[in-house]
């Protein structure tokens, strides 16, 4: 007999499970910014954004007369604090990917003594721009930041540990700055803890991206003493293989331990004239603040002699606001344990008759086929959605419009559902349920041995999805289980809301719907959906529809705020490089730009009618 009504359990399990979903995603962003009338012991980004304001009036890279106007306010206001600025003035050679890169640099450096110094600590960003941005976030986010730390250091209780300050010179030339200062300054020997600030946006969470080996303790420590921690060893184990540089990337070459932050909203921002004050996120200002003060004074206070330990698993949770540590000594055992715990639930439920091997191969390769197609799919989308705009609506950054990233979660979820309930005519819900996670157990016990910093993202969820499967295995019918089960399996939803969904959001704001994070996007949500196949069954009671229909409202939503809202404007302008060409044997120059649509900036440059090619 066909169900009339929705069940009670289906209704609970929904509002749990995608509220706390919805909440992962909407509660990660940085903290509210403290006004200017805070105690001068605390953090205020307030405070701080007189100092942004000053440095990113106009772009200042090095060597240029900007530059030494915001060298000289610095040197001002610092000293202004009472406290004393060294200049290293150095001339350094280094070799980079582009080449050799030789300048001459002058970092600005404070140092202030420990009460009984066990070493340094320092703290350090860069004070030159590029050429073509103001360089409000990047870095004079972190300039402003260090400053206003200082003067809440001074306003507090004297450190055990020496606190050196260093602001470098010629990072966007090659790192310059820092390379001097590693190789030159005398007070480099003295570093045994290093924290690096950095921006690559506007907007977002400070995020600690980036530790080095033996990072156990300084992590632990990063995860206790700072407000809302943000970041994981997953963006760690993927950063260390790309090209990317920092200055951090100097100082890890120093016998130290550190951890390097930054903050990636608002990437279209970065290194273009909108990198200016106003654009500046305060919250994250806030953010890049009170992580420094904090870690000044944790590490300030301890002996640094001691803070080297086996390498750590962490990641934060967002919506508590605490980071998860432990040792990567864990992964492997916990790899371990997902595959006894998935075997002897699927041995459960073969006596149960609720699953079979047949049923289950067929089901992994249904699973297997259908993230296949899903992550092919997220791979071509941003194209698909530049082409409709291109083709039918104004053009607009589609790749940053937070609108269509959400189209294409939205999508997948709702073939998924849609999907779910076919085949649920043919395969029994935990058999559906083991297709997903066999898959992933393999997958954490590759990432445990292979990755384990990146480990916590499979078998955590992949754990919880296991004991869901046996608290839902009963003798009776698996979709009617009592209210306590259906509680129980909505508490173990929690691992899977607080670390995939949080991932995927992190995906699309460090690279926006770019061929690999729109494929990344959509695995990572095939993934979800299996981590909580079983809690989707209680929302379907195995056959319902509502579920699938409701998801493909949320697409048209999506799709109709993407047309509507993805747009050129003021405060999304269209970034178009232009370029002088100059064909020194023949003698013609043109100006060239490659657009699919012309506008009046560059009828400026190309003219009304200029020729394709």
């Amino acid at each position: 007999m066909a169900k009339t009504r929705i069940g009670a359990a289906a209704i609970f399990t929904f509002v749990c499970v995608v509220g706390l979903s919805l909440a992962a995603v909407l509660l990660g962003g940085p903290p509210a910014p403290v006004p200017a009338s805070a105690a001068a012991t605390e953090f205020s980004a307030e405070r701080a954004m007189v100092y942004v304001r000053a440095i990113a009036e106009r772009p200042h890279p090095m060597g240029s007369v900007d530059h030494a106007r915001v060298r000289d306010y610095l040197v001002k206001t610092i000293e202004g604090l009472g406290v004393a600025v060294e200049r290293q003035d150095a001339t350094i050679v280094r070799s980079v990917a582009a080449g050799v890169r030789i300048g001459r640099v002058e970092n600005l450096l404070v140092r202030l003594k420990g009460t009984a110094s066990t070493g340094a600590v320092l703290l350090a960003t860069h004070y030159d721009s590029v050429p073509a941005a103001p360089g409000a976030a990047d870095a004079g986010s972190g300039v402003a930041a260090l400053i206003e730390t200082l003067r809440a250091l001074k306003a507090g209780y004297p450190l055990r540990n020496d606190l050196i300050v260093l602001l470098t010179d010629g990072e966007e030339f090659g790192l310059l700055g820092a390379a001097a200062f590693a190789e030159q300054h005398p007070w480099a020997k003295d570093v045994r803890l290093a924290l690096n600030f950095e921006a690559r946006g506007t907007s977002g969470p400070a995020q600690m991206f980036e530790t080095g080996p033996e990072n156990g303790a300084v992590v632990r420590a990063w995860a206790a003493a700072m407000p809302r921690p943000t970041g994981s060893s997953l963006s760690y184990e993927v950063y260390k293989r790309m090209p990317n540089d920092t200055d951090f990337s100097i100082f890890r070459k120093l016998p130290v331990v550190g951890l390097n932050f930054s903050f990636v909203g608002g990437w279209e921002d970065y290194h273009t004239p909108h990198d200016a004050p106003a654009a500046l996120d305060r919250g994250s200002l806030q953010h890049h603040g009170s992580a420094a003060l904090s870690l000044a004074r944790r590490f300030g206070g301890i002996d640094l002699t001691a803070v080297r330990g086996r390498d750590a698993v962490y990641f934060s949770l967002p919506i508590v606001n605490k980071a998860v540590v432990y040792s990567t000594l864990w992964a492997l055992p916990l790899a371990v344990l997902a595959v006894v715990l998935f075997l002897w639930a699927f041995i459960l439920s073969r006596g149960r008759k609720e699953t079979s091997i047949g049923g289950l191969i067929l089901a992994v390769v249904v699973v297997a086929l259908f993230g296949a197609a899903a992550g092919y799919f997220g791979w071509r989308f941003g194209r698909l959605v530049e082409l409709l705009h291109q083709s039918w609506l104004p053009e607009g950054n589609v790749l940053q419009s937070a609108p269509y990233g959400a189209l294409l979660v939205a999508t997948i979820i709702t073939v998924w559902c849609a999907l779910y309930v076919v085949l649920r005519k043919k395969f029994a819900a935990h058999t559906l349920a083991y297709g997903s996670i066999v898959l992933w157990v393999a997958a954490g016990v590759a990432a445990a041995w292979f990755l384990p910093g990146g480990s916590y993202v499979v078998l955590w969820p992949v754990l919880s999805a296991v004991l869901t499967a046996v608290v839902l295995a009963t003798s009776g019918r698996a979709e009617s289980p009592g209210g306590f089960r259906v509680l129980l399996a909505c508490v173990l939803a929690v691992p899977a809301a607080l670390v995939i969904w949080p991932l995927d959001a992190a995906l699309f704001g460090t690279m926006g719907l770019s061929p690999e994070s729109g494929a990344g996007m959509a695995l990572m949500t095939v993934y979800g959906l299996g981590a909580l196949a079983l809690s989707i069954e209680l929302i379907t009671e195995g056959r319902r529809w509502w579920p699938a229909g409701l998801a493909f409202a949320v697409t048209l939503v999506c799709l109709g705020l993407g047309g509507a809202l993805t747009h050129y404007s003021d405060e999304h302008p269209r970034i178009v490089n232009v370029y002088y060409v100059l064909d020194a044997h023949a003698k013609p120059a043109r100006w060239t730009a490659r657009v699919s649509r012309m506008d009046s900036r560059i009828e400026t440059y190309v003219g009304a009618h200029p020729a394709e090619g």
